[in-house]
């Protein structure tokens, strides 16, 4: 039994459910039975078209707020075997599943442009974002899955399309916050982009999107930052952006709208 390098092997429940495959891999839900959490084991279907253990080790080790954290990636008799934590959420296609609203769900939408944006800086690529590997709790969405394509090489754009069809899909009939404006008119002009031949990677995407909003405090970060006075009130002031706006603050919707069209219109 070879571990890939990570903890030692997690004991399961007798309970799995098996749920949908997702680009070669078979995957079941399972609980922790020491710690209780939610599990997602995934396993391949074809154990030559897997990772090597190698591979899948060092993906597993990469860390980011919109990936599931990988549990395990070690190898057993019975082939390589991915444990990644969900803890409560349910998948997208999963009737369970309840989403954040307006605002709240277009910057977990760009938390998940960010997880492929880090995904490509470290020279992966996912290959399979969908209702199928996006779990949500209803507050945070998480892509699952990161690891099942280590060391692949396919485009990058791919992950972009993937992103952008279904940003435009879940924001359709979200209330028009600036932020959800902003990032479905991100999500409109990438298509448009990839559909015009241009190659796009998450990376250029996320920092048009930024741009556009026009301000740092909208950039997701990988760590938490302390509960002060000013990050408490740079809270109070994201909520405001439910409430009705001004004409000056539609004003300057549509100046950053023209910045992110004109950003990506030069990615």
């Amino acid at each position: 039994m070879r571990n890939a390098g990570l903890s030692s092997a997690i004991r399961l429940d007798d309970k799995l459910t098996d749920i949908d495959a997702v680009a070669g891999w078979r995957r079941w839900l399972a609980q922790d039975a020491q710690r209780g959490r939610g599990l997602l084991i995934s396993r391949p279907v074809d154990a030559n078209a897997s990772p090597a253990p190698g591979e899948a080790a060092h993906a597993a080790l990469l860390r980011h707020p919109g990936l599931a954290r990988v549990l395990e990636a070690r190898v057993d008799s019975a082939g390589l075997r991915v444990v990644e934590e969900i803890g409560s959420s349910h998948a997208l296609n999963d009737r369970r599943c309840r989403l954040p609203r307006g605002d709240a769900l277009a910057l977990q939408l760009l938390r998940l442009l960010e997880a492929l944006a880090y995904l490509h800086r470290e020279g992966q690529s996912h290959g399979a974002l969908s209702r199928t590997t996006i779990f949500c709790d209803g507050k945070r969405l998480t892509l699952t899955g990161s690891v099942l394509r280590a060391g692949a090489r396919a485009m990058p754009s791919a992950d972009v399309r993937d992103w952008s069809e279904l940003t435009a899909e879940l924001l359709r009939r979200a209330p028009g916050g600036e932020r959800t404006e902003l990032v479905r008119e991100a999500a409109r002009q990438a298509l448009v982009a990839l559909d015009d031949g241009r190659t796009l990677n998450a990376v250029r995407v996320a920092h048009a999107v930024h741009r556009a909003l026009g301000a740092e405090e909208h950039v997701v970060e990988p760590v938490a930052k302390p509960a002060t006075a000013s990050a408490r009130a740079e809270t109070d002031e994201s909520e405001s952006y439910a409430a009705p706006r001004s004409r000056g603050m539609q004003i300057a919707g549509s100046i950053a709208r023209g910045a992110l069209t004109t950003l990506l219109t030069i990615a």
